[in-house]
């Protein structure tokens, strides 16, 4: 081979080269583009698993308040009862407290 083949294929490599790098810069751009559009949709994502835990721990605490307020209608209605009982049982006889 003399000096203008080597200058040729040398001119051939450097034009591939060349394409092989623009094409690899394309698929960079798509693929940060992607990432991107990825990490957007994880973000939202991870937005709305805190706001469901947030919803989560509200809802237990309501449940808990709900909860105790029950346990309080029980106890305000079991005195009731034993205090009507008391009264029904004889007006004549003396209060428990003063045994």
């Amino acid at each position: 081979m003399n000096k203008e083949n080597y200058l040729t294929e040398l001119e051939a490599l450097q034009a591939a080269i060349a394409e092989e790098r623009l094409a690899h810069q394309r698929t960079k751009r798509i693929l940060e583009t992607r990432l991107s559009a990825s990490n957007a949709l994880l973000g939202e994502a991870l937005d709305r698993q805190d706001t469901a835990e947030a919803r989560l721990a509200a809802l237990a605490a309501e449940n808990r308040t709900l909860k105790h307020r029950l346990e309080l209608d029980h106890s305000m209605m079991a005195a009731a009862s034993w205090s009507n009982h008391r009264q029904s049982a004889g007006s004549t006889s003396m209060p428990l407290f003063f045994c």
